[in-house]
């Protein structure tokens, strides 16, 4: 039976409303008063008894808020139920059962119970039925007297409440702590579950009533179809058997019956529901109503107007030119100029291979899914084949079908040239690039940063020799000064040679009508070859009229050819590299050592120089006597003045020399920490050699500040 059973505790002091019959608990809340018992359900409330505070309470339907109260006729009330016209209460310290005056406190008869301990009462069909925790007997009354027709035990002890709920009877015990349904109005028990409390003390059971339906204004409306809206606000406490909506044209079907249409939507739930219309007439007035199907009858929610729309026919639409149109993809343009009463669902267009004929949807298609009304719109066209005619055409599509636009033509562009490369450094007069041939395709040009280098014939691959050369560096210039006999040393500080400017590459295909777009971009440069060097000498001492230096190509370069008396020159390098613009270095000017005999850097403490070269002197008929001039450069700070010896030789050889004929001096050091002295007079060397060696030794002692930095030893020869 739809309805929900609703169950009372006196320990817990709680009132529980359950899910229909089962143990799962809707809702519950404490009484008014302590220890409540008897309950039972009036039309759309709940009716309480509280033992404790001796009152019968009214409930606002199934709450705790109380909308009436009365003291009951004794002190100790128990049951309660109703006849449909009058409320009963029993008291088990009087151990009677009243009758009241409808659901007041006003007693009309009473009786005595037919046991000592009446708990439960209620009304079954036009008898009375009570149950007692004494006897532990449920009994059966004649009407509403005490005269008993029939009894039966309750199906455990304690039982302290029963309740109908049309079609059964159901009975609580303390003992057990347990709710029990029976079949029909028999002792036979077929269902029972723990109760929600620890001593269930009473029962009532709320039949389900109607359900409760709202309608709302309908949506989608077309011309022969509108969408109705319901809500099923309330069940009723009975399951939802069937619902939807009914409709008529011009006046309210107030039901189904008087209804031109209608829907079924099965079994529902309370929340809100849709439902389609069909089959309605076009331009028209409909009323329609929402309603819901419970146990207890169908409910129906007030009427709703709508207007049928004129007849919808499908969009009407155009197709504009094909753009954006690449090799493989394009942009179609379309525009829907008339909606045909509708919104359109789908909008897009259809394509096919080819130069003649209509594509359809069946062909290939590109499209939106939405709620589109006029306007134009565009779609992108992907997946097609490079130099391809296609035939396309804009479509449109609502409920009553599709529409097409014209149909035009378009041919999709040559592809760009795949794999492009240009050469980094490779070469060094170019840059080739290379590239994959594009299919159809019958010229190709590079592009160098933007720039059209002109277009080649059906080939792979492409030289740009315009590309920027290598740059050089040509550096500085440095010539010995006064260091050395026999040549002037040449050398260059910060010569280089630079790649050429690195450069973007693209490449373009073209047919006879069409030209692709870019191909991806690839870097590339002309490589810089090996520097190569020729040195050049001033005609005489200034910067002007060079000359080239046979063989000179070397960095560095001695240059013997240099003036022998020491008369100054001036020198440059020129220097050159494959694929670069020659360039020329700084000037500087140099000259040998005339009479050098020894240069040295550095010479330790208790350190000696190696014996120099031999030094021919070959004009002697003028020479009367021979010096040495030696300069020597110190280290600052020296502890002392250092003692070096001077060797030279006497023979006329170069390969013997006498060792006693070293000389031995201690220099004083000048300003600067430099000393430039000649040979004495009175040490020359006789008799005059041929040969002259020298060698240097640093007789100072072992010790910081002692070295000397640099010497050199010069031939001075004294002329008649």
């Amino acid at each position: 039976m739809a309805g929900n059973l609703w169950s009372s505790d006196y320990t817990t002091d709680k009132i529980y409303r359950h899910s229909g019959e089962t143990s799962t608990i809707k809702t519950s809340f404490s009484p008014p008063g302590a220890l409540v018992i008897g309950i039972c359900w009036i039309g759309s409330d709940l009716w309480s008894t509280s033992f404790d505070s001796d009152k019968i309470y009214q409930h606002s339907g199934g709450t705790s808020t109380i909308t009436t109260s009365f003291s009951t006729p004794s002190s100790s009330p128990h049951g309660l139920a109703f006849d449909g016209t009058n409320l009963w209460s029993s008291d088990v310290g009087s151990n009677k059962i009243y009758q009241h005056s409808g659901k007041t406190s006003t007693i009309t008869t009473s009786f005595s119970s037919t046991s000592t301990y009446c708990s439960g009462l209620v009304w079954i069909g036009s008898d009375l039925w009570s149950c007692d925790t004494t006897s532990d007997l449920i009994y059966h009354h004649s009407g509403g007297t005490s005269t008993i027709t029939s009894s039966f035990s309750g199906p455990t002890a304690d039982i302290f409440s029963i309740t109908w709920d049309g079609t059964n009877l159901w009975s609580c015990s303390g003992n057990t702590d347990k709710i029990y349904k029976h079949s029909g109005n028999t002792s036979t028990v077929t269902t029972s579950f723990t109760s929600p409390g620890t001593t269930p003390s009473g029962m009532a059971w709320e039949p389900a009533v109607a359900s409760t339906v709202t309608t709302q204004a309908a949506t989608l409306v077309k011309d022969v179809t509108a969408t109705g809206n319901g809500n099923i606000t309330d069940d009723g406490e009975g399951a939802i058997t069937q619902h939807g909506v009914c409709w008529k044209l011009g006046s309210d079907p107030v039901n189904i019956a008087g209804a031109d249409g209608s829907t079924t939507e099965g079994v529902g739930a309370e929340g809100a529901f849709t439902s389609g219309m069909t089959g309605l007439t076009v331009s028209s007035t409909y009323y329609y109503r929402a309603y819901a199907t419970n146990s207890v009858g169908t409910s129906y929610g007030a009427a709703q107007t709508f207007e049928t729309l004129a007849e919808i026919v499908a969009p009407t639409v155009t197709t504009q030119a094909v753009t954006e149109i690449a090799f493989s993809s394009a942009t179609g343009n379309g525009n829907i100029t008339a909606t045909g009463g509708d919104n359109a669902t789908r909008r897009g267009f259809c394509y096919v291979i080819g130069v003649a004929g209509d594509p359809t949807t069946a062909d290939s298609v590109a499209y939106d899914d939405g709620d589109f009304g006029t306007g134009a719109y565009t779609k992108a066209i992907t997946g097609l084949g490079e130099e391809t005619s296609y035939r396309v055409r804009a479509y449109a599509v609502n409920e009553k079908g599709t529409s097409y636009g014209v149909t035009v033509q378009m041919l999709t562009k040559v592809a760009a040239p795949t794999s492009v490369a240009a050469t980094d450094g490779v070469h060094t007069d170019k840059v080739v690039v290379t590239w994959t041939k594009s299919t159809g395709a019958t010229g190709y040009q590079i592009y160098r940063d933007g720039t059209p280098l002109g277009w080649l014939g059906d080939v792979a691959t492409g030289d740009d020799t315009g590309a920027d050369a290598p740059v050089i560096t040509p550096g500085t210039a440095v010539a010995s000064d006064d260091t050395y006999v026999a040549y002037v040393a040449l050398s260059l500080g910060g010569e280089s040679v630079a790649d050429g400017t690195t450069h973007s590459y693209v490449v373009r295909a073209k047919t006879a009508t069409d030209e692709s777009a870019d191909s991806s971009a690839n870097n590339g440069y002309i490589g810089a070859g090996s520097i190569t060097y020729q040195w050049q000498r001033s005609d005489a001492d200034s910067d002007a009229s060079y000359s080239n230096i046979v063989a000179a190509t070397t960095d560095p370069y001695n240059d013997t050819g240099a003036p022998e008396q020491g008369e100054g020159r001036y020198y440059k390098c020129v220097l050159d590299a494959t694929g670069s613009v020659q360039a020329t270095s700084t000037a500087d000017r140099g000259y040998r050592a005339y009479g050098l005999m020894l240069a040295y850097a550095t010479l330790a403490a208790g350190a000696e120089t190696a014996l120099s070269d031999c030094a021919e002197h070959t004009d002697l008929s003028r020479v009367t006597s021979l010096s040495l001039s030696v300069e020597m450069t110190f280290e600052a700070a020296v502890d002392a003045d250092p003692t070096i010896s001077i060797f030279a030789s006497t023979e006329n050889d170069d390969d013997e020399y006498d060792s006693s004929a070293w000389k031995t001096w201690t220099f004083t050091r000048s300003a600067g920490n430099t000393v430039i002295l000649h040979w004495p007079h009175s040490d020359e060397i006789r008799p005059l050699p041929k040969y002259i060696k020298t060698k240097v030794k640093n007789n100072s002692g072992a010790g910081a500040n002692t070295s000397i930095t640099s010497i050199k030893i010069k031939k001075v020869p004294l002329e008649l």
